[in-house]
């Protein structure tokens, strides 16, 4: 079976492969505005061609892309030396920022930005970037962005957060077990008679008082 060709990671485009239609010759063609045009020929073994243009349009792995900039407080510095001298003096935390929306997997993305940055495009300033509005309109020529940063996603912190759920949510699983089994006892006690009147009246508003605190509260209402 052979195997479906990517599309191009530059222009999203897929190559094509077109057989001579007299000889037993296969052309292998692809017309990429940033990459140039790109073909050459062969005789057999499509097959060995897909796989070869697919290994070059895979994109490479990036399980834990380091952060485009730290944050310290309200300021935010491109270089990790100066965001700690920066630390040591305020005592803040410094928290990483990135990596850039679509140079990583949403999972490391850690809830909503932080902060939005622009590149400037032209210029003596040329290359760095800048903090901005989400909602700022730049000129296209001049700037790129405005794009989210996300605080950097630390593999252990998640792992760590993953274990502690898991934990809390086997207290609440056997929590509910030992409720259910509460119950059950105390129906069988209801049922063999065993309570006097009083003790019954008793039991019931005992039962009626911890439904009632255990429902959730209406909302206050707002002035």
């Amino acid at each position: 079976m052979v195997s479906a060709l990517l599309p191009c990671p530059f222009c999203g485009e897929k190559p094509q492969i077109t057989k001579h239609h007299r000889e037993d010759i296969y052309s292998f063609m692809h017309r990429c505005q940033i990459l140039g045009p790109i073909s050459w020929g062969f005789r057999e073994d499509q097959q060995a061609h897909i796989e070869k243009w697919n290994a070059r349009a895979q994109p490479a792995p990036q399980p834990h892309p380091e952060p485009i900039a730290w944050m310290v407080g309200t300021a935010i510095w491109w270089t990790k030396e100066e965001a700690e001298r920066d630390a040591a003096e305020t005592g803040l935390p410094i928290v990483g920022l990135g990596p850039m929306t679509g140079t990583a997997p949403a999972e490391q993305q850690q809830g909503e930005p932080v902060a939005w940055l622009a590149k400037t495009l032209k210029g003596s300033l040329a290359g760095t970037l800048g903090l901005a509005r989400y909602d700022q309109r730049l000129n296209p020529e001049l700037y790129d962005g405005p794009f989210p940063v996300f605080r950097h996603a630390d593999p252990g912190e998640v792992e760590r957060l993953r274990e502690g759920i898991a934990k809390h949510w086997k207290v609440v699983c056997d929590q509910r077990a030992e409720i259910e089994s509460l119950r059950d006892q105390l129906a069988k006690v209801v049922r063999s008679g065993a309570l006097t009147a009083p003790e019954h009246e008793a039991l019931e508003a005992e039962c009626c008082a911890l439904s009632a605190t255990a429902e959730p509260s209406a909302p206050a209402a707002q002035a």
